[in-house]
């Protein structure tokens, strides 16, 4: 197939974006697209809906990228701009430099990931009502926001937070796990409801019964990048996204520095083996 595929409704309606396995070893936000080209054309679409797999080469050897993330250059300066901040002339910047024109002027992005380590579904994505209103889509036990205030790094490089830069929403929806599959259908089918809530799929398309297991969502807010000052950076607790660390508890160590919870927290994207300058993850408050 191709990796950018653009369906024009026959009736005006909204700009949306899918993107998937923009990570190469994430792949069922390639499977996403795959299922949404065989059961979408112009009949059923309102607008225009552009699907985009994120990073073929990646894929084909199953590895998160080939030269360096596409999903952390996106910052207000972009790299496309700025060549000297990463790899010059690497892969990932030259696919970048041919999805972004997709992207202009785009209504509605929704960007499909998986975690690096355990953790159940949940949405990133900007602290808005409106951003939080569509986040509901997806019925999420958890919702994570970077503080408003506080440019963490990497946080606001995303594909999401472009859209945002748009004038649209961004939302990344974390599926799962890498290689946890099994979900695929309960996926796919929250992205045809997606598709249907911000009018670019009709109605009466989406025959599949809707979830009607609400849950009770947490907003976390993250306030905290933890970025290692050495290569002896470990977590004392486990390494996994919303396990919860108590106010002054001893969560990780790096060299002869402990860190403490100023108040009762979660761990958000734990990254394995995190090296000297690298963030080893973020720290995240319930704001619900």
């Amino acid at each position: 197939m191709n990796d950018i595929i653009t369906i024009t409704g026959q009736i005006p309606g909204p700009k949306t974006v899918i993107l998937g396995s923009v990570h190469g070893n994430e792949t069922i936000g390639k499977k996403i697209i795959d299922q949404l080209v065989q059961d979408l054309d112009s009949k059923n679409i309102l607008g225009q809906l552009v699907l985009v797999f994120g990073n073929p080469q990646a894929y084909a050897q199953n590895v998160r990228f080939i030269d360096e993330d596409m999903n952390r250059l996106l910052g207000k300066k972009n790299s496309l701009q700025d060549p000297g901040k990463t790899a010059p002339n690497s892969y990932e910047k030259n696919r970048l430099a041919e999805i972004l024109p997709q992207l202009q002027n785009v209504d509605y992005l929704l960007d499909i990931h998986s975690t690096i380590l355990p953790s159940v579904p949940f949405v990133f994505c900007e602290d808005t009502s409106a951003h939080k209103k569509l986040a509901e889509v997806f019925d999420p036990q958890y919702v994570v926001s970077p503080a408003a205030k506080n440019n963490i790094p990497d946080l606001r490089d995303c594909f999401d937070n472009y859209a945002d830069r748009q004038g649209g929403i961004g939302l990344t929806y974390e599926a799962g796990p890498i290689g946890n599959e099994e979900n695929f259908g309960a996926v796919y089918e929250k992205v045809l409801n997606f598709l249907e809530v911000v009018g670019t799929v009709e109605t009466r398309f989406i025959a599949s019964q809707k979830n009607m297991n609400v849950v009770e969502t947490k907003n976390i807010t993250i306030y905290q990048a933890l970025i290692p000052q050495t290569n002896d950076f470990q977590f004392e607790c486990e390494q996994r996204t919303f396990v919860t660390i108590k106010k002054d508890e001893h969560f990780a160590t790096d060299g002869e520095t402990n860190f403490f919870a100023p108040r009762d927290s979660y761990l958000i994207f734990p990254k394995k083996n995190p090296l000297q300058g690298q963030i080893a993850g973020y720290v995240g408050f319930d704001t619900s």
